[in-house]
């Protein structure tokens, strides 16, 4: 870590560092690239111009570049269009959510030979996060601010974190909390997407289920006795709002104490009503809209406007975006070698951002859940059982045990995959996951 890393993840967790080095390492570069610019990225972009960051010096870089043109005064143009000083360029991601977020941005920046970066949300957490040591953690002021993401966000756990331990004591002598933790409540969903990363067009029809209530409450309930704390409890699907139970799920949730924010994430093409809204805590609660009406027939649309309408009615904090997909994994078996498992294991950001609780087990990545969910392979040291584990203690340390493994077997069926696609939420069926289907047609080389 040098000596700019080392002030930022201070700064990022709120000690007492002096951030003015911080703006003159971004304003010594020739040219300072945000890669991005959705919400985020423009909101960065304001930040960095008001601290006097020459306007000159900053261009965007997004494949939305033709439609947009300019914003914030500043040019976008198409990532690697235009040829730069590498060595007098930096490059500051500013795609908060999704794959974009963390490894692919960077492999394909080492790709066209850029070195020097900087996380986007390490920088506004860093400079721009309005909650700081005297203030202590203060979810209203997250639920709020809807420019970061909690998925990451390091600032966030470090004030929760003191928060849970100055109310509940120290329980345990080690530490073992989540910047995000998702529940999967349901199998079902709305929209057949190409390329969904939870792979739904791949579940049979028997399999696409609501998870049912008593399942789920037995997780949330032995999960938040073994941690410490989750800075962001992420709700999803399938679609959520499809599950007749979401009420009682939101309720039990928010008895809990040692959590941030919740955050229930939808394709807004299924009905809410004022009774789901009705659980709904306005400094606890977010929906979170992701847009794919530009793939859909305008029935479907008028469906999300409705929904959108009436969350913004009730006073619900929301956000509506259009995500930014990666290609997903095929979850092929891709051989890999131990080395090799081991340094994409370092370099993954799954781990810390896609730990998963479905149907009574906790998954450390997003790949280890979907093989298992989809019967692609059983990898017991991927993945926590936690019915068998008899005490909050011991589900802790099995948690913590397959959090700390150099690499995961499901490794092996990761890695292929990752460009960005120009088109989120695309309906269809792809071949890439047929093969997905074999353990039901028996065709084992179809599963190779």
């Amino acid at each position: 870590m040098n000596k700019i890393e080392e002030v930022i993840s201070k700064a990022r967790k709120a000690e007492d560092v002096n951030t003015e080095d911080i703006v003159a390492y971004i304003r010594n570069y020739k040219k300072i690239v945000l890669r991005g610019s959705g919400a985020f990225g423009t909101q960065i972009g304001k930040d960095l111009i008001s601290l006097q960051i020459p306007k000159n010096k900053m261009v965007y870089w997004d494949v939305r570049a033709s439609e947009l043109e300019k914003v914030n005064g500043l040019r976008v143009t198409e990532p690697f269009k235009e040829a730069y000083d590498k060595d007098d360029t930096i490059v500051i991601n500013c795609i908060p959510n999704g794959s974009l977020a963390g490894s692919s941005v960077m492999m394909e920046l080492e790709a066209n030979g850029y070195s020097n970066s900087l996380s986007g949300m390490a920088l506004y957490e860093a400079m721009f996060c309005p909650m700081d040591a005297n203030t202590g953690f203060q979810s209203k002021v997250c639920i709020l601010n809807k420019t970061c993401n909690w998925c990451c966000c390091e600032r966030l756990m470090s004030l929760l974190q003191k928060d849970c331990v100055s109310r509940r004591g120290d329980i345990y002598a080690d530490e073992l909390y989540f910047n995000v933790l998702t529940f999967v409540i349901s199998l079902k969903c709305t929209l057949g997407c190409k390329h969904c990363g939870q792979y739904m067009n791949s579940y049979p029809r028997k399999e696409r289920i609501n998870i049912p209530f008593d399942r789920i409450a037995e997780d949330i309930n032995r999960i938040f006795d073994a941690v410490d704390s989750v800075g962001f409890v992420s709700i999803i699907g399938g679609e959520p709002f499809l599950h007749p139970e979401l009420n009682r799920i939101v309720s039990l949730l928010l008895e809990k104490t040692n959590f941030g924010m919740i955050g229930i994430t939808t394709n807004g093409i299924c009905r809410i009503t004022p009774e789901h809204l009705s659980v709904l805590r306005k400094d606890r609660t977010r929906i979170i809209f992701s847009n794919y009406t530009h793939t859909l027939p305008s029935n479907l649309r008028d469906i999300f406007a409705d929904n959108v309408s009436m969350v913004e009615s009730a006073g619900i904090s929301f956000t509506v975006g259009v995500p930014l997909w990666g290609m997903p994994p095929s979850l092929k078996n891709q051989n890999n070698s131990v080395e090799f498992m081991t340094k994409m294991r370092s370099e993954c950001s799954s781990p810390k951002t896609c730990q998963t609780v479905q149907n009574g087990a906790y998954y450390p990545c997003s790949v280890s859940t979907s093989i298992h969910s989809h019967s692609v392979a059983d990898l017991p040291s991927d993945y926590v059982a936690i019915d068998d584990a008899l005490s909050p203690s011991l589900l802790r340390e099995r948690i913590k045990a397959v959090n700390d493994r150099p690499y995961y077997q499901s490794c092996n069926y990761c890695g292929d995959g990752g460009q960005e696609l120009a088109f989120s939420g695309e309906q269809g069926l792809d071949e890439r996951y047929s093969h997905l289907n074999c353990r039901r047609t028996k065709d084992m080389k179809a599963c190779s």
